[in-house]
């Protein structure tokens, strides 16, 4: 998916005149490296997408604005703003151009600055700003907060994640698939079956977090049950 706009950068955007004005270089050299996987070790892939998600933000601020003003928010469109930010990217028309900006040059190029500078802060370097130190798991059991100094033993560790939103491996902080089954009819032996966390609710049975650490490293488990270990009786009161 951002492919384009990685290209975008190398091709229009991180002119010569401009990388050596802000001494982009290493910059430029992450997005030329390692941009096109969503993968733990990427920064490129992190500068791309804070990138895009910058543009679309400084296209978009007049409309923004007016969604605020009738307190609304852009949460509120039921559309994608890519299609149409991409168009007016490509188009580069002067009425559509927000009135901050002198050209669309200069907007793309604020993009690349002020979303460099937030990655800086937040993460320290842009060496320090991988995909996997910004997409890490954040799975909370609903309770932990309402439990006092256990409440975090009900939650899954943070980790480091490949994947992102729009593509096959949907996978973010609080979003991603809730299940990896594959499974013919017939060939249920060849079948796979992963889940995050594990298949008990129970935070005291081993299977409370069993699957978890397959589940991240993208390992297969068997779709079939083993050998039969427990029994769960269920009796009615007397």
């Amino acid at each position: 998916m951002l492919a384009r706009w990685q290209q975008l950068l190398l091709e229009t955007v991180l002119t010569k005149d401009f990388v050596a004005e802000h001494q982009l270089e290493s910059y430029r050299d992450y997005v030329m490296k390692d941009a096109s996987q969503a993968s733990i070790g990427s920064v490129g892939y992190s500068l791309v997408r804070a990138f895009r998600a910058k543009t679309l933000e400084l296209t978009f601020a007049p409309l923004t604005a007016l969604l605020e003003q009738n307190k609304l928010s852009g949460r509120d469109l039921k559309f994608s703003l890519e299609t149409a930010g991409w168009e007016m990217i490509q188009q580069q028309r002067t009425d559509t151009l927000p009135a901050d900006f002198s050209s669309w040059r200069s907007l793309l190029q604020q993009a690349v600055l002020q979303s460099k500078q937030k990655l800086e802060t937040d993460y320290g370097s842009l060496a320090s700003a991988s995909w996997g130190n910004i997409n890490q798991s954040a799975i909370v059991h609903p309770l932990a907060a309402a439990v006092p100094f256990f409440g975090d033993w009900l939650n899954m560790p943070a980790m480091p994640m490949n994947g992102d939103s729009h593509m096959p491996r949907v996978q973010n902080k609080v979003h991603g698939q809730s299940e990896r089954m594959v499974v013919s009819p017939g060939k249920e032996a060849e079948g796979i079956l992963v889940i995050p966390a594990g298949q008990s609710g129970h935070p005291l049975s081993p299977f409370y977090d069993a699957d978890h650490d397959f589940w991240l490293k993208e390992q297969p488990l068997g779709f079939l049950p083993g050998e039969q270990k427990y029994l769960l009786k269920l009796q009615p009161k007397a």
